[in-house]
């Protein structure tokens, strides 16, 4: 068989497993392989600071072609504050804006009088399906109040359908959402691990075609999420979560998550306090205890299909082994399609 030949599907899937080294000397070997491997070595483009994203402007005006294959962009604002004064930014963003399909930011809030996500040039990406944003906040910084910055940055990007939230801001916005307009996009997949309370109930209406929700960190909107997807949430994955958090997850699942096909559980004790470096729980019960009741406590369910457990045990005295009581529910008619356990 001739590379041409060769199923193309097949051929991404191998060039995505190489290094770079090994791409560009892919992309010597025959006419062939030059434009997948050319594909691949610049799906993903990453700038950190003015003179970079200077360089890169430099190098797409005078190689047209290659912007085409930028399909991942990567902004860092991590040392210094420079995107919302940056020049050369908007002429990348221009450049990119036909190609870019998912945009990737991290940055860090320096200073409390400074604004939050200022960054309407990024408008220029409408084709920006995927959106990764992890932010720092500043050591001691205090709770703001009614703070529309990433509601607004979010709605530039009407084809959102995949969000991941990663925030460690201890400022975390509390009052109500009247003064950011409605979410003008729906969500297939949401990874939450943040605890802006404004930006979570303001995403509720994105999620009635929710198919994939991660849940990083327990709030009070999970149960929400669960509820606005319904039918639609095929995959569940709730991270440190405890007894008590996993009981009111359960029940959701049982009342509206009914198309569930895959769940994964991360649990954890609740409260625990230490002996020196242990560990000592304060709950009665093991970990493992606790999900066997959580899942007893959906009852049964007609359509998963996989269920994942982690759970974390300190200091935990067990009497019998609580995998056998495990088995034996999962063995029982509960859940009739189950097809593997991890």
């Amino acid at each position: 068989m001739s590379i041409q030949e060769f199923p193309q599907e097949l051929l991404c899937q191998i060039l995505s497993s190489l290094d770079r080294l090994s791409l560009h000397a892919c992309a010597l070997t025959c006419r062939a392989l030059t434009s997948p491997a050319q594909a691949e070595y610049f799906r993903s483009l990453s700038v950190n600071s003015e003179s970079i994203v200077e360089r890169a402007v430099r190098k797409l005006e005078s190689a047209p072609s290659i912007a085409a294959f930028v399909k991942h962009l990567y902004v860092m604002e991590i040392h210094r504050p420079w995107i919302q004064h940056s020049k050369a930014l908007p002429r990348l963003l221009a450049i990119l804006a036909p190609s870019t399909v998912s945009l990737q930011i991290h940055l860090r809030q320096f200073k409390p009088e400074l604004p939050r996500l200022p960054y309407s040039s990024f408008a220029r990406l409408e084709r920006v399906e995927t959106i990764d944003l992890t932010e720092e906040g500043w050591p001691g910084c205090a709770s703001t109040t009614n703070d529309h910055a990433l509601p607004t940055f979010l709605n530039h990007f009407p084809r959102l359908r995949s969000l991941t939230l990663d925030g460690y801001l201890p400022n975390h916005s509390t009052g109500n959402k009247s003064g950011a307009a409605p979410p003008i996009f729906q969500l297939d997949k949401l990874v939450a691990s943040c605890l802006d309370t404004l930006v979570l109930d303001w995403l509720i209406p994105a999620l009635s075609s929710l198919r994939f929700l991660s849940i990083r960190q327990i709030t009070s909107h999970d149960l929400s999420f669960i509820a606005t997807a319904g039918q639609s949430l095929q995959w569940l994955e709730v991270a440190y979560a405890s007894d008590i958090d996993t009981q009111g997850i359960m029940n959701a699942i049982r009342m509206h998550a009914t198309n569930l096909r895959t769940l994964r559980l991360l649990v954890s004790h609740g409260p625990t306090v230490f002996y020196g470096s242990i560990p000592i729980p304060l709950a009665k019960h093991a970990v493992i205890h606790a999900v066997i009741q959580s899942l007893l406590f959906i009852g049964s369910h007609a359509h998963l299909q996989q269920l994942m457990i982690e759970a974390s045990e300190y200091a935990a005295h067990l009497d019998v082994n609580p995998w056998n009581e495990l088995q034996d529910l999962l063995l029982g008619t509960a859940f009739p399609r189950l097809r593997c356990v991890k």
